[in-house]
């Protein structure tokens, strides 16, 4: 049984078989509070959406201003979250910390902590590396996204690897942010990067022309904060 709802999405409502009782179901699905009652096992129901939220992710490329767009975002009233600081929470976790001991022993120091550069270092360099440090963290990261997912509060989530790890699904629309190469590589130049790191990285990633194209939004991030800015209120007024 189904219904079509205002984000032209079907809603699936569950419903149950009890004799002579009328049953209030409150509970969500896609995003979407539904209240269902049936009357006398006739399947007869009413629905009723009471609320509606958004969750969103926010992809591109490396260089193009995900941050500075996540902030825009904020700035608008969304609830915000960065995918690669949930993942970092893994590493603070006791299953974390031993499966990255027991991998790695090299990237702790004396004093047991984690020297987050020399693990990038070790798994930027080595796609079999990458791919064990992903299966440690991606279920972590799945069970944080479903928890934002189901809060109830429209969020926006930096997620820089959306569509390489599959990760759109979990999500209503996904936005992208656009930058041309030259502003990429000036800003990668800002955080120490030389040509090797870059090229590195990105071969790693879609390039930021496919993201833009499989998105739902397009952020051109080539001029000031102030153009970047509007274009996220534009956005947001859509979304909300």
């Amino acid at each position: 049984m189904q219904i079509d709802c205002p984000n032209k999405c079907a809603v699936f409502l569950k419903y149950a078989h009890r004799k002579n009782l009328i049953l209030i179901d409150r509970f969500w699905y896609l995003h979407l509070k539904i209240e269902v009652s049936i009357l006398n096992c006739d399947f007869i129901f009413s629905a009723t959406v009471t609320d509606y939220t958004m969750f969103i992710a926010l992809t591109g490329g490396i260089g193009c201003g995900k941050s500075a767009a996540l902030e825009a975002f904020a700035e608008c009233g969304f609830q915000v979250a960065d995918a690669d600081k949930l993942c970092h929470q893994f590493y603070d976790t006791n299953d974390g910390v031993q499966a990255l001991l027991n991998r790695w022993p090299s990237v702790f120091d004396s004093n047991g902590r984690l020297d987050r550069k020399k693990l990038a270092d070790i798994v930027f360099r080595d796609e079999n590396e990458l791919a064990c440090l992903e299966n440690m963290v991606t279920p972590f990261l799945h069970n944080k996204l479903n928890d934002l997912r189901l809060s109830g509060i429209s969020a926006i989530v930096e997620v820089p690897l959306l569509f390489e790890k599959e990760l759109a699904g979990f999500f209503d629309a996904v936005c992208c942010v656009w930058s041309p190469f030259y502003l990429r590589r000036s800003r990668l130049a800002q955080r120490g990067w030389d040509h090797a790191e870059c090229a590195r990285r990105e071969r790693l990633q879609w390039s930021p022309e496919s993201k833009l194209a499989a998105s739902d939004y397009g952020i051109i991030n080539s001029g000031s904060r102030e153009l970047l800015h509007a274009q996220c209120r534009i956005i947001a007024g859509k979304l909300k």
